[in-house]
């Protein structure tokens, strides 16, 4: 979503603008850092590894939940592309 649609949702008061606030962007990006590093611990079931990679989805909750290493492998890939973006940020 860009920041322009943000801004629509705003003047629409469907969305409440908030400060950005430095603390939490820091901790959230920490949790991030250590969930990933988590993930790639292989002592850890495929699931498990999954759920901190990417978190909870509908093929979970439906029981309909299939993930290899191949999967988990390029998961971490596209992960650490989407922190290292997140890194480049300026934080608040």
């Amino acid at each position: 979503m860009t920041s322009e649609s943000l801004e629509r949702l705003v003047k629409a008061r469907q969305l409440k603008a908030e400060p950005a606030i430095r603390r939490e962007f820091e901790g959230l990006l920490r949790l991030g850092r250590v969930q990933l590093e988590d993930a790639r611990k292989r002592d850890l079931s495929l699931e498990s590894r999954f759920d901190l990679a990417y978190g909870r989805n509908a093929a979970q909750y439906e029981g309909q939940f299939n993930v290899d290493e191949k999967l988990m492998a390029e998961l971490l890939k596209v992960a650490d592309a989407v922190l290292a973006k997140v890194i480049a940020l300026s934080p608040p």
